[in-house]
């Protein structure tokens, strides 16, 4: 497992780091742009860039907390610090949208004069660059099932969306230099779209941090795997705890109570085995042994029997 997590943070980081200098070229050209051309939605959007790079560091710190294997103070390793980092990424695009949302509120009070043509084209160039970034981080993401990663991907994602807006306002603007508020309006759907994001990305880590379940189908799928193993005549009481991107599972399966011990030790073994075999995602499973008792069975070969199966079987 650690040879695993060793793997996922090079990956991690290695992506992160490109990450790093796409942000840092796409912001400076996209602040010089804006101040030289005059586009309070351009300079809005550079920041929105260099924002990404709080993120990227927050990454590039953290992958080597939560990589680290389990040890005698975190027996379920340290999965959580990508949550938090997920969540302090999410909190970030946040704050940025208040900051931009605030700033397009007093220009359309104090209006700036029409940007120029460049800076619509800057706003190209970031919709396709940061487009490209998006695709490449999120499959690595999923590769290596890194939510910190895949949030920072959406951070690229929303960097390209607001974009979009910004080009379409920068070169309303320029083609119609006298509304002047339009440049404003194309700030004020950056932050919105960036909030919107940001609650996408804090809700699930919210929700992982209280310890919420699996899904019901994750928790029907591993009933119906434990009860398919012979030796099993019943599954219940099952119960997850997600760590970063790994579940870690416990649950009671009721066996012949003639049973030796052994030979139920070996059923909930394959119990395990079968449900992590499954279940990539799922990093561990608990198995608990209870006797399969019945008010109507009166007879060995009755509790020998499991559900389906008649004692002459």
């Amino acid at each position: 497992m650690s040879d695993k997590l060793s793997d996922t943070a090079k990956v991690v980081s290695k992506v992160t780091w490109v990450g790093v200098g796409v942000n840092l070229v796409l912001s400076g050209i996209k602040l010089l742009f804006g101040l030289l051309f005059s586009s309070a939605t351009l300079i809005a959007d550079g920041i929105h860039s260099l924002s990404d790079l709080i993120s990227d560091a927050a990454i590039l710190i953290g992958v080597r907390f939560w990589s680290a294997a389990p040890d005698n103070n975190h027996p379920y390793g340290h999965g959580r610090i990508e949550t938090l980092v997920t969540m302090l990424i999410a909190v970030l695009i946040g704050v940025v949208s208040f900051f931009i949302a605030k700033n397009a509120i007093y220009l359309f009070s104090n209006p700036q004069s029409a940007p120029g043509l460049p800076a619509a084209i800057a706003a190209a160039i970031s919709i396709v660059a940061k487009e490209l970034l998006f695709q490449w981080t999120a499959k690595k993401a999923k590769q290596v099932s890194s939510s910190a990663l895949y949030a920072n991907a959406w951070h690229h994602r929303s960097d390209a969306l607001s974009s979009i807006p910004a080009f379409l306002a920068i070169l309303f603007a320029f083609l119609y230099p006298d509304v002047t508020f339009i440049d404003a309006i194309g700030a004020i759907i950056v932050a919105a779209m960036l909030f919107v994001m940001s609650l996408k990305l804090l809700i699930p880590a919210l929700f992982q941090l209280s310890d919420a379940g699996a899904t019901k189908d994750m928790y029907t799928k591993i009933h119906t795997i434990a009860a398919s193993i012979p030796g099993v005549c019943d599954a219940h009481a099952i119960r997850s705890r997600q760590i970063g991107q790994g579940y870690f599972i416990d649950l009671h399966i009721e066996v012949d109570p003639m049973m030796n011990v052994l030979d139920a030790h070996e059923i909930s073994e394959k119990v395990e085995q079968e449900i992590i075999r499954d279940s990539p995602n799922i990093v561990d499973v608990v198995v608990h042994i209870e006797p399969y008792m019945r008010s109507d069975v009166t007879d060995r070969n009755t509790l020998s029997t499991f559900p389906g199966q008649s004692p002459a079987e």
